[in-house]
């Protein structure tokens, strides 16, 4: 791509300063425009009384999760977890917690082979209202005894109402996607509009199941990041 394209980054704006930096460094005018956004679970208390439990491990699969973590006003000090990525094992730290393995891969099915044979351990897996249960299942399949509990919700961010205009302008030559959500999101958000405004657009996926969402929405994915992180997507945007 030529220098001076516009990038669209579809992460909530709290994560996504890495992203951009990277972005801005290859020459790109970054539009934020966050179609996802996470907010408070439906009941919070369920998260607080799943911590009193005392589990033995904690499986963090987002930063956002530990934030859900943090909210409770819980004791944190010496929680020990696994975290998903270098970023959410950070975030871990930076509470108090004790981070005791990261995949070599930042995905969330990678963990289950960092953490091996699980024994009967008890295990909280706090998640998004989204998640699906295969992380709990390949846990489970481990020997883990494993709680799983909405410790937040993802629900549709202002991106959509920021990258309409630009979108109908042909302003926007590349659209980042962290997650399947953000994709959802946006191609409901524009509605009848979607596949005619994103069909010149080079469509940046972090992964192979981000990717196979886009694929579902009826869309052509230009590119998959070879790690998923914010170097990989944006050197992926690069290549697009």
């Amino acid at each position: 791509m030529e220098r001076n394209f516009c990038v669209a980054v579809t992460r909530p704006v709290e994560q996504s300063a890495d992203l951009v930096a990277r972005l801005q460094a290859l020459g790109a005018d970054v539009l934020v425009a966050p179609t996802i956004a996470c907010a408070p679970a439906a009941d919070p208390q369920l998260l607080l009384a799943a911590l009193a439990d005392r589990p033995d491990l904690l499986v963090l699969t987002s930063a956002s999760a530990v934030a859900a973590l943090v909210a409770t006003g819980a004791p944190l000090a010496g929680v020990r977890v696994a975290a998903v990525g270098p970023a959410t094992a950070a975030a871990a730290r930076a509470a108090g917690m004790v981070v005791v393995a990261v995949p070599p891969v930042a995905q969330a099915s990678a963990l289950p082979a960092a953490l091996g044979e699980l024994g009967g351990l008890r295990i909280l897996l706090p998640q998004a209202d989204l998640a699906d249960g295969t992380l709990a299942q390949a846990l489970r399949s481990q020997g883990a005894e494993v709680c799983t509990v909405v410790a937040y919700r993802t629900v549709a961010g202002p991106g959509v109402a920021l990258l309409r205009e630009p979108l109908r302008a042909s302003e926007v030559l590349a659209i980042t996607f962290a997650s399947g959500s953000a994709a959802r999101f946006l191609v409901a958000g524009l509605g009848a509009e979607a596949h005619t405004l994103l069909a010149g657009v080079a469509l940046v996926c972090i992964g192979p199941a981000t990717a196979a969402v886009v694929a579902d929405c009826g869309l052509r994915v230009a590119a998959v990041a070879a790690t998923p992180d914010a170097a990989g997507l944006a050197a992926a945007v690069g290549l697009a």
